[in-house]
């Protein structure tokens, strides 16, 4: 008896994997993020501020447009050296390959902020000469991402992302003075809206 059981715990032994089997992959794990830069831009006026410099095929796009304004066409490139064309129409954010379209209004932006940023995907976001706009994005998922110097009317300094898929922005990364949006940087700007003359 004691024979045997031993050979039935040998051949137990014999067929427990001595490596680990496949794990599927995490759930948790992020998509890593691929950055764009813009690199060309063409609008149906000439910019006052400096801009990317027209590419081929913007006049096309733009001509879309007719007179529905805002309206602009932009070229971005991956740090991978891919290009992408969207055309910016009124509210919307289209492709001209036929993708889902983007939206080009966050109602989040309101009130004081929306006073300070006026049209967030203008060139430069609010009246910064520093301030640029980036995009980053994941296979299903992408974020403006406004970069301000500080040198505007709001002193806003920092960043501030805005969702390409939904009315959602984050303004964690957003500062007044050195202050956090929530923690005094909201009544830091409205003090600096109020002391500029009507």
């Amino acid at each position: 008896m004691l024979a045997w059981v031993t050979l039935l715990m040998f051949a137990c032994s014999q067929n427990t994997p001595t490596t680990p089997s496949a794990v599927a992959p995490s759930t948790n794990s992020q998509a890593a993020a691929t950055h764009w830069e813009m690199i060309g831009r063409v609008t149906p006026t000439v910019s006052q501020h400096p801009d990317a410099p027209p590419f081929e095929g913007g006049k096309e796009l733009v001509a879309r447009c007719h007179d529905r304004l805002p309206c602009a066409a932009e070229r971005w490139r991956s740090e991978n050296g891919e290009v992408m064309d969207i055309l910016r129409l009124a509210d919307k954010i289209h492709f001209p390959d036929g993708r889902k379209p983007w939206p080009a209004r966050w109602m989040s932006i309101n009130g004081s902020l929306r006073q300070c940023i006026g049209g967030p995907l203008s060139i430069p976001p609010t009246d910064d000469p520093q301030g640029i706009r980036t995009l980053e994005t994941t296979a299903d998922q992408g974020r403006w991402i406004l970069h301000l110097s500080g040198e505007n009317s709001c002193g806003l300094k920092g960043t501030m992302s805005l969702d390409t898929n939904k009315d959602k922005i984050d303004l964690s990364a957003l500062t007044c003075e050195g202050k956090r949006w929530k923690e005094g940087g909201r009544e830091c700007v409205r003090k600096k809206l109020a002391a500029i003359p009507k």
